[in-house]
């Protein structure tokens, strides 16, 4: 008896090596769109 890796559902996967889940890719572009306004803002600061 073998154990098989856990497979998501076909509207789950994304289809990429990573994220797995649309969740993961909602969350990783929300995460990367807070970083470049983070340093959009911190640079404008700095050398205005």
């Amino acid at each position: 008896m073998t154990v098989d890796e856990p497979s998501l559902d076909e509207s789950e996967s994304t289809g990429l090596p990573w994220p797995k889940t649309w969740r993961g890719a909602y969350l990783f572009v929300i995460a990367s769109f807070i970083l470049w306004l983070g340093l959009l803002i911190a640079l404008t600061e700095f050398f205005a």
